[in-house]
């Protein structure tokens, strides 16, 4: 074939644009928008639960480690003796030993993700709530 057999071909093609194509393409678009918006909502609503039940089960955890290690008794010491001050060195020292680190740091964690968690929620719900009106 040369050049002029398909100059006259395209000349003899219809083109025919399909005129809901661009609707077809814009709506699947959105409908995947939509479900990834809603995965990302339920992710954020299941960390949310979740994180709130890790940080009850770590406050529960620290109450009775602080209980054990003796926190209260340091803490009963220095409200109750006027004279701490002099040997305040040694005292945070033992407060300090006697405080559950890991535990405190995971309620940390858990507490920061519960809420981090909440502001994605609440952000989806406004964008939700910002696109029904």
């Amino acid at each position: 074939m040369n050049e002029n057999d398909l100059k006259s071909l395209f000349k003899q093609a219809n083109y025919y644009s399909n005129v809901h194509l661009s609707d077809d393409i814009w709506y699947v678009i959105c409908s995947k928008k939509d479900r990834i918006s809603q995965i990302k909502a339920w992710l954020y609503v299941s960390l949310n639960i979740l994180s709130f039940l890790g940080l009850i089960f770590i406050i529960k955890d620290i109450t009775s480690q602080l209980a054990q290690s003796g926190f209260y008794e340091y803490v009963s010491l220095a409200l109750s003796v006027g004279n701490i001050f002099i040997y305040w060195k040694e005292f945070m020292l033992s407060v300090t030993e006697s405080l559950p680190l890991m535990s405190i740091t995971l309620s940390f964690l858990f507490l920061f993700l519960f809420f981090v968690s909440m502001k994605h929620i609440i952000g989806y719900r406004s964008k939700s709530s910002l696109l029904i009106s």
